[in-house]
Protein backbone atom coordinates (compact mmCIF):
# COMPACT_ATOMS: atom_id res chain seq x y z
CA UNK A 1 0.00 0.00 0.00
CA UNK A 2 1.19 3.40 -1.08
CA UNK A 3 1.67 5.51 2.07
CA UNK A 4 0.24 8.40 0.06
CA UNK A 5 -2.80 6.81 -0.64
CA UNK A 6 -5.72 7.94 1.59
CA UNK A 7 -6.43 5.19 4.63
CA UNK A 8 -9.88 4.07 4.79
CA UNK A 9 -11.32 3.73 8.31
CA UNK A 10 -11.77 -0.08 9.38
CA UNK A 11 -15.01 -1.00 10.34
CA UNK A 12 -15.68 -1.58 13.61
CA UNK A 13 -17.85 -5.71 14.20
CA UNK A 14 -21.41 -5.30 15.71
CA UNK A 15 -21.84 -7.09 18.88
CA UNK A 16 -21.65 -11.52 18.29
CA UNK A 17 -19.61 -10.73 14.52
CA UNK A 18 -16.10 -12.20 14.75
CA UNK A 19 -13.35 -9.98 14.20
CA UNK A 20 -11.96 -10.74 9.96
CA UNK A 21 -8.37 -12.53 11.02
CA UNK A 22 -6.43 -9.18 10.01
CA UNK A 23 -7.56 -7.37 13.18
CA UNK A 24 -7.37 -7.91 16.86
CA UNK A 25 -9.77 -7.25 19.06
CA UNK A 26 -9.76 -4.76 21.54
CA UNK A 27 -8.08 -5.40 25.05
CA UNK A 28 -11.02 -4.70 26.81
CA UNK A 29 -13.22 -7.04 24.32
CA UNK A 30 -10.13 -9.56 24.58
CA UNK A 31 -9.45 -9.92 28.61
CA UNK A 32 -13.22 -8.74 30.10
CA UNK A 33 -15.53 -11.80 31.09
CA UNK A 34 -17.19 -13.54 28.21
CA UNK A 35 -21.01 -12.86 28.22
CA UNK A 36 -23.56 -15.39 27.91
CA UNK A 37 -25.31 -14.39 23.79
CA UNK A 38 -28.68 -13.45 23.69
CA UNK A 39 -31.25 -16.42 24.31
CA UNK A 40 -28.51 -18.98 25.18
CA UNK A 41 -29.37 -20.70 28.09
CA UNK A 42 -27.69 -20.21 31.58
CA UNK A 43 -24.84 -23.37 32.46
CA UNK A 44 -26.34 -25.18 35.25
CA UNK A 45 -25.28 -24.64 38.99
CA UNK A 46 -23.42 -27.59 40.17
CA UNK A 47 -25.83 -29.45 43.12
CA UNK A 48 -25.10 -29.25 46.84
CA UNK A 49 -25.56 -32.29 48.44
CA UNK A 50 -26.76 -31.87 51.82
CA UNK A 51 -24.54 -32.76 55.11
CA UNK A 52 -26.11 -35.22 57.66
CA UNK A 53 -23.55 -35.84 60.02
CA UNK A 54 -24.92 -33.91 62.66
CA UNK A 55 -27.42 -37.11 62.95
CA UNK A 56 -24.96 -39.14 63.24
CA UNK A 57 -22.44 -37.34 65.49
CA UNK A 58 -24.55 -34.69 67.70
CA UNK A 59 -21.56 -32.14 68.33
CA UNK A 60 -21.40 -31.42 64.30
CA UNK A 61 -24.84 -29.54 64.67
CA UNK A 62 -26.35 -26.19 65.08
CA UNK A 63 -24.28 -24.52 68.01
CA UNK A 64 -28.09 -22.74 69.39
CA UNK A 65 -29.62 -26.92 69.16
CA UNK A 66 -29.77 -28.38 72.75
CA UNK A 67 -27.07 -26.08 73.73
CA UNK A 68 -25.57 -26.08 77.12
CA UNK A 69 -24.20 -23.79 79.50
CA UNK A 70 -19.92 -24.25 79.75
CA UNK A 71 -18.55 -26.32 82.32
CA UNK A 72 -17.39 -23.32 84.16
CA UNK A 73 -20.72 -21.47 84.01
CA UNK A 74 -21.84 -24.34 85.43
CA UNK A 75 -19.64 -24.60 88.22
CA UNK A 76 -20.06 -21.33 89.27
CA UNK A 77 -23.96 -21.32 89.54
CA UNK A 78 -23.72 -24.62 91.66
CA UNK A 79 -21.29 -22.33 93.72
CA UNK A 80 -23.63 -19.81 94.14
CA UNK A 81 -26.50 -21.82 94.75
CA UNK A 82 -24.57 -23.83 97.67
CA UNK A 83 -23.35 -20.54 99.04
CA UNK A 84 -26.96 -19.37 99.20
CA UNK A 85 -28.34 -22.25 100.56
CA UNK A 86 -25.05 -22.22 103.62
CA UNK A 87 -25.89 -18.65 104.25
CA UNK A 88 -29.67 -19.44 104.73
CA UNK A 89 -28.64 -22.48 107.23
CA UNK A 90 -26.46 -19.97 109.34
CA UNK A 91 -29.05 -17.61 109.26
CA UNK A 92 -31.54 -20.03 110.85
CA UNK A 93 -29.54 -21.51 113.37
CA UNK A 94 -28.45 -17.86 114.60
CA UNK A 95 -31.84 -17.25 114.71
CA UNK A 96 -32.79 -20.00 116.70
CA UNK A 97 -29.57 -19.54 119.00
CA UNK A 98 -30.08 -15.95 119.93
CA UNK A 99 -33.74 -15.88 120.20
CA UNK A 100 -35.45 -15.88 123.66
CA UNK A 101 -37.91 -18.49 124.85
CA UNK A 102 -41.03 -17.68 124.70
CA UNK A 103 -41.70 -16.81 129.04
CA UNK A 104 -45.14 -18.95 128.49
CA UNK A 105 -43.03 -21.74 127.55
CA UNK A 106 -42.06 -22.97 131.84
CA UNK A 107 -45.86 -21.96 132.88
CA UNK A 108 -47.68 -23.89 129.70
CA UNK A 109 -45.22 -27.04 129.98
CA UNK A 110 -45.98 -26.98 133.44
CA UNK A 111 -50.15 -27.33 133.04
CA UNK A 112 -49.79 -29.98 129.82
CA UNK A 113 -47.26 -32.53 132.25
CA UNK A 114 -49.34 -31.97 135.53
CA UNK A 115 -52.41 -32.96 133.07
CA UNK A 116 -50.65 -35.93 131.58
CA UNK A 117 -50.15 -37.20 135.10
CA UNK A 118 -53.58 -37.02 136.19
CA UNK A 119 -54.60 -39.02 132.37
CA UNK A 120 -52.11 -41.46 133.52
CA UNK A 121 -53.17 -41.63 136.99
CA UNK A 122 -57.26 -42.21 136.32
CA UNK A 123 -56.07 -44.25 132.63
CA UNK A 124 -53.17 -46.08 132.08
CA UNK A 125 -52.08 -47.03 135.35
CA UNK A 126 -55.46 -48.45 136.11
CA UNK A 127 -56.43 -49.86 132.59
CA UNK A 128 -52.67 -51.74 132.19
CA UNK A 129 -52.68 -53.04 135.57
CA UNK A 130 -56.05 -53.85 135.99
CA UNK A 131 -56.69 -52.33 139.28
CA UNK A 132 -59.83 -50.68 138.47
CA UNK A 133 -61.20 -53.86 139.85
CA UNK A 134 -60.18 -52.44 143.35
CA UNK A 135 -61.96 -48.95 143.21
CA UNK A 136 -65.48 -48.57 144.00
CA UNK A 137 -68.01 -48.18 141.34
CA UNK A 138 -68.56 -44.61 142.63
CA UNK A 139 -65.02 -43.82 142.31
CA UNK A 140 -64.12 -46.33 139.09
CA UNK A 141 -66.79 -43.65 137.85
CA UNK A 142 -65.16 -40.59 138.71
CA UNK A 143 -62.06 -41.84 137.03
CA UNK A 144 -63.14 -42.10 134.02
CA UNK A 145 -64.90 -38.25 134.21
CA UNK A 146 -61.81 -37.01 135.25
CA UNK A 147 -59.66 -38.58 132.63
CA UNK A 148 -61.71 -37.52 129.79
CA UNK A 149 -61.80 -34.24 131.42
CA UNK A 150 -58.37 -33.64 131.78
CA UNK A 151 -58.02 -35.57 128.15
CA UNK A 152 -60.18 -33.01 126.54
CA UNK A 153 -58.24 -29.94 128.42
CA UNK A 154 -54.86 -30.95 127.59
CA UNK A 155 -55.76 -30.97 123.73
CA UNK A 156 -57.01 -27.60 123.82
CA UNK A 157 -53.84 -26.72 125.80
CA UNK A 158 -51.70 -28.23 123.66
CA UNK A 159 -52.76 -26.36 120.12
CA UNK A 160 -52.94 -23.29 122.28
CA UNK A 161 -49.18 -23.52 122.96
CA UNK A 162 -47.86 -24.57 119.63
CA UNK A 163 -50.45 -21.32 118.27
CA UNK A 164 -48.37 -19.66 120.60
CA UNK A 165 -44.66 -20.46 119.56
CA UNK A 166 -44.43 -22.99 122.68
CA UNK A 167 -42.44 -26.11 121.35
CA UNK A 168 -43.53 -29.56 123.35
CA UNK A 169 -42.65 -33.12 122.31
CA UNK A 170 -46.09 -34.91 122.40
CA UNK A 171 -44.17 -38.35 122.50
CA UNK A 172 -42.01 -37.42 125.25
CA UNK A 173 -44.75 -35.54 127.20
CA UNK A 174 -47.08 -38.99 126.69
CA UNK A 175 -44.28 -40.68 129.08
CA UNK A 176 -44.27 -38.32 131.51
CA UNK A 177 -45.47 -39.22 134.87
CA UNK A 178 -44.58 -39.61 138.55
CA UNK A 179 -43.44 -43.63 138.73
CA UNK A 180 -43.35 -43.34 142.74
CA UNK A 181 -47.53 -42.69 142.18
CA UNK A 182 -47.78 -45.96 140.46
CA UNK A 183 -45.70 -48.00 143.25
CA UNK A 184 -48.06 -46.29 146.35
CA UNK A 185 -50.87 -48.15 144.17
CA UNK A 186 -49.00 -51.81 143.81
CA UNK A 187 -48.32 -51.46 147.52
CA UNK A 188 -52.09 -50.17 148.20
CA UNK A 189 -53.45 -53.28 146.29
CA UNK A 190 -51.32 -55.57 148.46
CA UNK A 191 -52.53 -53.93 151.41
CA UNK A 192 -56.32 -53.89 150.90
CA UNK A 193 -56.80 -49.88 150.59
CA UNK A 194 -56.49 -49.23 147.39
CA UNK A 195 -59.58 -47.15 146.95
CA UNK A 196 -58.35 -44.86 149.71
CA UNK A 197 -55.01 -44.46 148.67
CA UNK A 198 -55.93 -43.89 144.81
CA UNK A 199 -58.43 -41.23 145.75
CA UNK A 200 -55.99 -39.53 147.69
CA UNK A 201 -53.28 -39.28 145.04
CA UNK A 202 -56.00 -37.82 142.52
CA UNK A 203 -56.93 -35.31 144.97
CA UNK A 204 -53.40 -34.35 145.51
CA UNK A 205 -52.40 -34.66 141.83
CA UNK A 206 -55.62 -31.83 141.00
CA UNK A 207 -54.78 -29.16 143.38
CA UNK A 208 -51.03 -29.56 142.22
CA UNK A 209 -52.74 -29.21 138.41
CA UNK A 210 -54.91 -26.44 140.24
CA UNK A 211 -51.50 -24.57 141.28
CA UNK A 212 -50.07 -24.61 137.56
CA UNK A 213 -53.09 -23.53 136.47
CA UNK A 214 -52.70 -20.65 138.55
CA UNK A 215 -48.90 -19.68 137.74
CA UNK A 216 -50.09 -20.07 134.35
CA UNK A 217 -52.87 -17.41 133.64
CA UNK A 218 -50.94 -14.96 136.46
CA UNK A 219 -48.09 -15.00 133.59
CA UNK A 220 -50.49 -15.14 130.19
CA UNK A 221 -51.81 -12.00 128.86
CA UNK A 222 -53.65 -13.00 125.90
CA UNK A 223 -57.72 -12.99 126.80
CA UNK A 224 -57.75 -16.55 124.86
CA UNK A 225 -55.01 -18.11 126.96
CA UNK A 226 -56.40 -16.69 129.88
CA UNK A 227 -59.96 -17.94 129.32
CA UNK A 228 -58.45 -21.42 128.45
CA UNK A 229 -56.73 -21.08 131.69
CA UNK A 230 -60.21 -20.17 133.88
CA UNK A 231 -62.16 -22.81 132.27
CA UNK A 232 -59.39 -25.55 133.66
CA UNK A 233 -59.25 -24.23 137.03
CA UNK A 234 -63.10 -24.00 137.37
CA UNK A 235 -63.66 -27.52 135.84
CA UNK A 236 -60.97 -28.93 138.65
CA UNK A 237 -62.36 -26.98 141.33
CA UNK A 238 -65.44 -28.79 139.87
CA UNK A 239 -63.69 -32.27 140.21
CA UNK A 240 -62.56 -31.69 143.72
CA UNK A 241 -66.14 -31.25 145.23
CA UNK A 242 -67.59 -34.18 143.09
CA UNK A 243 -64.70 -36.47 144.40
CA UNK A 244 -65.42 -35.10 148.35
CA UNK A 245 -69.25 -35.91 148.04
CA UNK A 246 -68.32 -39.18 147.44
CA UNK A 247 -65.64 -39.48 150.38
CA UNK A 248 -68.11 -38.06 153.13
Amino acid sequence: MNPQDPQLPQPTPQAGQPYPPSQTPPAALNNGPILPQAGAPAAPRPAIEPSYDFIMDPSKGSAHLGAKPSTGVRSRLLIAAGGGIIVIIALLIGVKLFSKPSPLTPVLTAVAKQQQELIHLTGDDLNNNNESQYLSSTHSDFAITVNASVTSSQSQMLSYMQSNGVDIDTKILAQTFNSSLDDQLTTAVSAGNFDSVFTSLVAQQLKAYQTALQQAYNTVQGPVGRGLLQDDFQQTQLLLTQLASTNS
